[in-house]
């Protein structure tokens, strides 16, 4: 199998060029599983609702709004923790689904039908509702299991040792981990007493009260302040 067009991208040490990459598999999919039967799409990264993709028909249109395009969309914060062909047979996924919408008969909403799941299955692609075997092939939520020595897998297996790669993935969960042990690192305050005092060098009243309390004094109306900080002064 030879890839058509595959030295028009360089996909070896390009980490910077996450879209290139997929649009570049994107292409070899269409050619080698799709007969190059699907239109230009935009692929974009998104967060949605945890997924790992999905297909938008017609989403983006040109300005003068002569064009469309349809959107492909794949989840970057899975792109760490699946592996590498995991996340491509998202993408081809998704390419069933674009191929279903221009020659077929696609589910209401969100639904996946018996005809996408034949589809599916025609690319070395089983669809299932539960990640194995045991799943149902239809579904509102389904996604899928790569067929050993399928189409799917040999054309991938090749792609990848091309070069391909995905080697730059979202960080908000390693960010709200990271912010969520910072914050439980952080000593209580709870139950510590500080001495508040008044500004006025004069007036030796004080009061202790908790973290963050507001007391005034009366006889120099003035807020009472932490003794620490009007040492400070």
């Amino acid at each position: 199998m030879v890839f058509r067009n595959i030295n028009s991208v360089s996909l070896r040490n390009a980490e910077d060029n996450l879209y290139e990459h997929l649009y570049a598999a994107r292409e070899i999919f269409n050619t080698e599983l799709f007969g190059d039967a699907l239109p230009l799409c935009v692929i974009t990264l998104q967060r949605k609702n945890r997924s790992y993709g999905y297909f938008a028909a017609q989403q983006f249109g040109s300005k003068d709004l002569e064009e469309t395009r349809d959107e492909i969309a794949l989840n970057p914060v899975h792109f760490k923790e699946r592996s590498l062909i995991e996340c491509l047979a998202t993408l081809a996924h998704e390419m069933v689904h674009q191929y279903q919408f221009y020659n077929g008969a696609p589910g209401r909403g969100p639904y996946h039908n018996k005809e996408w799941a034949g589809m599916m299955s025609a690319i070395g692609l089983q669809s299932t509702s539960t990640g194995d075997q045991a799943g149902k092939s239809t579904g509102d939520k389904v996604t899928q299991i790569i067929i050993p020595g399928g189409p799917f897998e040999k054309v991938a297996n090749l792609l990848i040792e091309s070069g391909f790669a995905l080697d730059w993935h979202d960080r908000t969960e390693t960010l709200r981990a990271a912010l969520e042990e910072k914050e439980q690192s952080k000593p209580s305050r709870s139950g510590i007493r500080v001495k508040y005092v008044c500004p006025d060098e004069t007036c030796k009243q004080y009061s202790l009260s908790g973290f963050d309390a507001e007391i005034a004094c009366v006889r120099h109306d003035a807020q009472l302040i932490p003794e620490q900080q009007k040492k400070r002064r």
